[in-house]
């Protein structure tokens, strides 16, 4: 990767923490002192590499930077069909900029046992097929099971300026999101720090804790359902986070006791969540998360175009089965806007 203008100067491990946003910046620092990253000075030339494996060591805009990796283990069935990226899932292109409108249930990044099928390996075959230089990479993150819109940056001037802008919270996100129960206000903010769930033996577990990072999310009711025997309560939610922690929508609205439906990581304890990552789900469970998938939808981005400065929105709607999902919902008229 190389180095943008607007990188100049910033510490190497929180360059590579922002750019490969599948690694903590714990894990990037462990990969400098373990001699896996090469600094050149130049992206064209390359030349001499530069020593550069002290964590707080600083970049120079220009520098070519090469981080290497162990392969990850590919399953071969998964491999055998890669998917075409959809000509429909692409919301946005230019010279700078490409926007997905992401499935629930892809992954971002290449795991072991989704490599070929990443959305961003579905991105870099587009590229390839259209005859474009370069390759994309992602600007955010979005769980695997939340779908909507993905930003990648083509070019390392956008992805810079792109992080810079999140950095500086100038990147407007909007998601919605069908939750257990009917709140009592329709619009609020939460606003409670979130960090590992000391709790619970999965590692991924977040939780509102008194000493972790600092969260804030806004929502607003949308509307609402009549509860029956057999469709317990729930309420449609536009939710606007303010800052960008792991897991931050489902850890917030769980804590208030509104639970994303379909959350099998925040809706019950840990055994529902390891049932249902060994594709084990009771009956019961089904009944308990109202939902076969997680609802949750990035429905918008809203920022200063790089390269123009222009205000860009980028929106994807709910997709079909959370559409459905909420028909049954009944517009609530006491909603007004986020404050």
């Amino acid at each position: 990767m190389q180095v943008g203008s607007a990188e100049d100067g910033e510490r190497i491990d929180r360059l590579l923490a922002r750019r490969l946003q599948f690694k903590s910046r714990t894990q990037v620092q462990m990969l400098l002192l373990d001699r896996r990253i090469t600094v050149y000075p130049d992206w064209q030339q390359r030349g001499v590499p530069v020593i550069q494996h002290r964590p707080a060591a600083r970049v120079r805009a220009g520098q070519l930077v090469v981080v290497n990796l162990d392969a990850p283990f590919v399953d071969g069935e998964a491999d055998s069909s890669p998917l075409t990226l959809r000509k429909s899932a692409i919301l946005y292109e230019d010279d700078a900029l490409i926007a997905i409108d992401k499935a629930s249930g892809c992954a971002i990044h290449p795991t072991r046992s989704h490599r070929a099928n990443s959305l961003l390996e579905q991105v870099h075959r587009y590229q390839a097929e259209a005859h474009q230089t370069g390759r994309a990479t992602p600007c955010h993150r979005l769980d695997r099971e939340t779908s909507g819109v993905v930003l990648f940056a083509k070019t390392s001037d956008a992805r810079s300026k792109v992080g810079r802008l999140f950095e500086g919270h100038k990147l407007a996100k909007s998601y919605q999101a069908i939750v257990a129960g009917l709140l009592l206000q329709p619009t609020g903010v939460i606003d409670t720090p979130i960090g590992r769930d000391t709790q619970s033996n999965v590692p991924i577990r977040q939780a509102t804790v008194a000493n972790g990072q600092s969260a804030l999310t806004r929502y607003r009711s949308l509307s609402t359902n009549t509860p029956t025997g057999s469709q317990p309560q729930c309420t449609l939610l536009e939710l606007k986070p303010a800052t960008g922690r792991q897991h931050q929508l489902r850890v917030h609205l769980a804590a208030i006791g509104h639970p994303i439906l379909g959350d099998s990581l925040y809706t019950a304890g840990d055994s529902l969540f390891l049932r249902a990552i060994s594709n084990s789900l009771t009956d019961e469970d089904l009944r308990v998360l109202q939902s076969p998938r997680l609802a949750l939808h990035a429905t918008s981005l809203s920022f200063p175009h790089p390269s123009t400065n222009r205000q860009l929105t980028i929106s994807s709607p709910l997709p079909t089965e959370l559409r459905q999902l909420s028909s049954v919902l009944a517009r609530d008229p006491s909603t007004t806007d986020v404050a």
